[in-house]
């Protein structure tokens, strides 16, 4: 959100339109991670949040229970907070694990997914290595 500051700011400097993409809820998501609930910290970062997202001229969150939250924090102004979900690039495309045995099966709230990437173009190919990259992504 730090950022998002910076952008609000420099928005109203230039006198330009500010749009904001929100991936992860603050103060929630430092209160979350960090275990810290403390009113003095958690405070300052949540008048911070609806400080940015008042002055933002759209917004655009992750999740619908994401755009619901957001709301809740710019009333009156609810019509400029948007559902845009995560997305990936065409060259990226689900493929079987190669490890079947370290699947994250049984981890509560997860799944995995592997991507393959076989465009050249991508920084992750070389001329000398033509193996196949594959990530695995856990969450």
């Amino acid at each position: 959100m730090t950022q998002a500051l910076l952008g609000v700011w420099f928005a109203k400097r230039r006198k330009i339109p500010n749009d904001l993409y929100v991936q992860d809820l603050w103060p929630e998501n430092v209160e979350i991670v960090t275990g810290i609930h403390s009113k003095a910290v958690l405070g300052p970062i949540s008048r911070m949040v609806n400080y940015i997202y008042k002055r933002c001229d759209a917004i655009f969150a992750t999740s619908p229970s994401f755009v619901t939250d957001i709301q809740k924090r710019c009333p009156g102004q609810e019509q400029k907070v948007h559902y845009l979900p995560q997305y990936a690039e065409d060259f990226y495309k689900p493929v079987p694990s190669c490890h079947p045995e370290r699947s994250a099966s049984g981890v509560e709230g997860s799944s995995t997914a592997t991507f393959q990437v076989k465009d050249p173009s991508t920084p992750f190919h070389s001329a000398q290595d033509d193996r196949t990259r594959r990530f695995t992504s856990l969450g």
